[in-house]
């Protein structure tokens, strides 16, 4: 089942960032991010205190193991903020070209913390398979008219804007790894409607933090009041995909869905393309697909590891 909430989770994530770049078009990302969590949050909060209220009463626990949810549930909140923190740091100090492909490279990290720290095992396709990804959402990245910036992504590693990009990534992975931690049936086994309720809580607190500290609090306000009908459909959205998110955490190995997650990009584009007419949709469409080959690796390679198990 990991495979079908992941790529239900990237179809509605997809659709939810495309109204959040229309949203962007009239505000600064921190504040937009802040407004999204807000609406996003309004939708989840209700759904929990109702999911609790029916876990009680059939006598079924909220959680398994408290100390890993607990450990899962503020990690992946904390991290999820410092990650964001470091990519906008990025974004000041370079260019988005640069940045934004080197944040991507989430899959690649998660390879090498899902087999530390979680012990999973990675056969060679899966390993194939994340490459695939991880070079799909590289050539997305790279603009088809300037012949230098897929040399260029590689030869600015070093400058610290790329390098914050990259910690932004790493970020991610473990944040990711915090995520499977909290909620998987082997460790801290949260119901996935209040870890999820709970995790978007922490993050709307937190992006709350960054718009007062270096933000623009008048700008939240503002744009609530002249787009609460959007953010509300994005919030749906943005609750349903990561409700989404969470299950597909609860129900497969985070090796195999974080980049199965990545199928968010090419469908992006596709929305991207027919409905918002952005540019260089052949050259991003040719790195969805190799993508798209590299998640089909993945799941490929997990059937036939459960068909051998059983």
């Amino acid at each position: 089942m990991w495979f079908a909430y992941s790529i239900g989770a990237a179809v509605f994530r997809a659709v939810k960032d495309a109204g959040y770049k229309l949203l962007l078009e009239n505000s600064g990302s921190l504040e937009a991010v802040f407004c999204f969590w807000i609406f996003t949050l309004a939708v989840l909060v209700p759904s929990a205190c109702v999911r609790i209220a029916y876990l009680k009463s059939h006598g079924r626990a909220i959680v398994g193991d408290q100390r890993r949810a607990l450990q899962g549930l503020l990690g992946a909140g904390l991290l999820d903020i410092f990650a964001y923190w470091s990519f906008m740091e990025a974004l000041k100090r370079g260019d988005l070209s640069i940045a934004l492909p080197l944040r991507n490279l989430v899959p690649l990290f998660g390879l090498f913390v899902g087999m530390k720290m979680l012990k999973e095992r990675l056969g060679p396709t899966v390993v194939i398979g994340t490459l695939f990804v991880v070079g799909g959402v590289l050539i997305m990245h790279v603009q088809a008219a300037n012949s230098d910036a897929a040399w260029g992504i590689f030869a600015a590693m070093t400058n610290p804007a790329s390098l914050l990009a990259m910690g932004s990534a790493f970020l991610f992975a473990w944040s990711a790894m915090c995520n499977r931690v909290a909620v998987a049936p082997e460790y801290g086994k949260m119901d996935v409607i209040v870890f999820t309720a709970s995790l978007i809580t922490l993050s709307t607190i937190g992006y709350g933090v960054l718009v007062i500290l270096i933000g623009n609090p008048g700008e939240v306000a503002l744009m609530i009041r002249e787009n609460y009908g959007a953010l509300g459909v994005i919030g749906v959205l943005g609750a349903i995909g990561s409700l989404l998110t969470a299950l597909a955490f609860s129900s497969g190995e985070m090796t195999k869905v974080v980049p199965a997650l990545r199928m968010q990009i090419p469908i992006g584009i596709i929305i991207g393309g027919l409905f918002l007419h952005e540019k260089e949709f052949a050259t991003r469409f040719a790195g969805g697909i190799l993508l798209t080959v590299g998640v089909v690796l993945i799941a490929i390679a997990s059937a036939l590891r459960k068909g051998k198990s059983r």
